[in-house]
């Protein structure tokens, strides 16, 4: 945190340096007739910065050997801000990074606006804590966030374990129902965040969507048909949280974050009017080619969205062929941008489940890692102090160290266990589930009544390519079976005891057959990685919550 809060006083100098005209004649830059935006881009030793690109979210620029940058805006955006370019970062109000800032002026007076970029000069080695659905909406979830999850994230960065660490949201922070149900507005959720010892990127999702804006509903769903856009909901997340598309570069990756959420509220003030769907708008997609023309063809980009692009069982997701405005641009063509770039990558969220991956959309293919919920399904089983999503995994968030282009760590770590923890065993001989809310899951799970069969159903989650799972029983190897996608029994548990509302099946649900209902198997799961992890289970084994709950197996990260 020191290393980014110690340059806030030079962004605040930045900040002052703000205006309007010719900028003064301390410092002026002639501008062209045209511009409304223009300002200089300089580093913490007062050096212009060349080839640092400025936006005002439809154009693209970029400054020249003299830091100087100009655009001719309209002003829609009310903003503009900074792609540093490789090896600079910007500094942060507390976890917030000072990457962009609101404009002043009317649409037709040109201001001024300068950056202060921080050279950064070993940032081929970086890490990534990456945050899915946070959902903070109540003093209970406030708690839990504080409690659970920031403690987590700082008790991890001790110095000279992660190297650069940066944050990145995946959208939902906070949950716009109850901006008005609750009176929680997306600000409490950023003091909140403020006490994060890194700085944090932010991704706009659905939620994050104000559609009571300035007290009166938002048909959004007209907006888009009518203009191509759902521009005016999200008005209020632009002035507190930045810009909804931008990128930015960490050594040699460069990141872009999009929103991918098209608003489909009716305008009638009904709680379930908040539809959604995945889509980008024609201007989104043309700010992402403005980026794109600055960003090499081979170098490695990362797109975090909100929606996911694909679903859990691996096929596309529906997109936004059904509205009228959007016919023309079906989910074909969504991705054409990057046509001839290299996408290496795509973070998503939104399901408040944990899975994998490689899609393909048009002639552009990619892995697509479903990040989780940090939220689970929204805090709900945290009283317990058994945190789970609503297809078992834990509450949790990624962690993804990077060296020069290709990832060399990546790990899902849960809030309330330690390192490496990517599996749940259980004893199908223990198991009954008789709750009537989760009564048809559990029986086509077959996890309704108990059984004498000696089986060992073990729960895997972010299950990728390269990763192994190996039992064994007084030394001797037992036959793994895949049995796909089924319920998880805990997430059944958790639900008959009405801690959640809802189930979702889950994939990589492998078994064994022990030899009897007493004997105790050893159970590893490695990573592509190599990180692995293991179990001594010791059988019978309680099925119960407090079993779960204080389990913490042998790692080793």
């Amino acid at each position: 945190m020191k290393r980014y809060l110690k340059y806030f006083a030079l962004m605040c100098i930045a900040v002052s340096c703000t205006k309007t005209q010719n900028g003064g004649t301390d410092d002026p830059i002639p501008i062209d007739p045209e511009t409304t935006i223009y300002g200089r881009v300089t580093d913490n030793a007062g050096s212009p910065v060349g080839f640092a690109v400025v936006s005002d979210g439809v154009t693209c620029v970029r400054t020249g050997s003299d830091g100087v940058y100009q655009i001719a805006s309209a002003k829609k955006n009310n903003m503009v801000y900074i792609c540093p370019p490789p090896y600079y970062t910007v500094s942060s109000n507390f976890s917030q990074p000072q990457f962009y800032q609101l404009l002043k002026e009317g649409p037709g007076v040109a201001e001024r606006h300068d950056f202060v970029l921080i050279s950064d000069p070993e940032q081929d080695n970086h890490t990534r804590f990456v945050f899915g659905d946070i959902h903070v909406y109540n003093d209970n979830s406030a708690g839990y966030f504080s409690n659970l999850f920031v403690s987590k994230v700082n008790a991890i960065l001790k110095p000279g374990i992660h190297k650069i660490p940066v944050g990145l949201t995946l959208g939902d922070m906070s949950w716009d129902l109850h901006w008005y149900k609750s009176n929680y507005r997306n600000t409490k959720y950023i003091a909140l965040a403020n006490a994060l010892n890194l700085p944090v990127f932010n991704t706009v999702g659905n939620h994050d969507h104000d559609m009571k804006f300035e007290g009166k509903w938002i048909n959004s769903k007209q907006e888009l048909e009518d203009t191509g856009e759902d521009w005016t909901v999200e008005i209020p997340y632009r002035e507190k949280q930045g810009p909804t598309c931008y990128s930015w570069n960490i050594g040699k990756i460069h990141y872009i974050s999009m929103d991918d959420v098209l608003t489909l509220d009716d305008g009638t003030g009904a709680d379930d009017g908040r539809g959604c769907t995945l889509g980008f708008t024609e201007p989104d997609l043309q700010w992402l080619k403005e980026d794109l023309k600055f960003v090499s063809p081979t170098k490695p980009i990362v797109l975090s969205v909100h929606i996911p692009f694909s679903n859990i069982e691996g096929t596309k997701r529906s997109s936004y062929e059904k509205l009228t405005r959007f016919a023309g641009l079906n989910s074909e063509h969504m991705l054409e941008p990057f046509n001839g770039y290299n996408l290496r990558l795509v973070l998503s969220a939104h399901i408040h489940n944990l899975y994998n991956n490689k899609v393909t959309i048009g002639n552009v293919s990619f892995p697509e890692f479903n990040c989780g919920a940090v939220c689970g399904h929204f805090w709900s089983t945290s009283p317990k102090g058994l945190s789970i999503c609503s297809d078992g995994v834990p509450n949790g968030f990624r962690i993804m160290e990077w060296s020069g282009e290709n990832l060399k760590s990546n790990i899902y770590q849960p809030l309330e266990k330690q390192g490496f923890y990517p599996f749940r065993s259980y004893d199908r001989n223990c198991i009954e589930i008789t709750g009537e809310k989760s009564q048809a899951e559990a029986m086509a799970s077959g996890f309704y009544t108990k059984s004498t069969d000696n089986y060992v159903y073990i729960s895997i989650w972010d299950w990728k390519e390269g990763w192994s799972v190996s039992v064994t029983e007084n030394g001797k190897n037992l036959p793994v079976e895949n049995l796909g996608r089924i319920y998880d029994p805990l997430a059944l548990l958790m639900r008959s005891n009405g801690m959640s509302s809802v189930s979702k099946a889950g994939f990589d649900m492998r078994r064994v057959k022990a030899s009897s209902a007493n004997s105790t198997l050893v159970i590893t799961v490695k990573d592509e990685y190599g990180h692995s992890a293991t179990e001594t289970m010791k059988r019978p084994k309680e099925f119960s919550i407090a079993t779960y709950k204080s389990e913490d197996y042998s790692k080793n990260i």
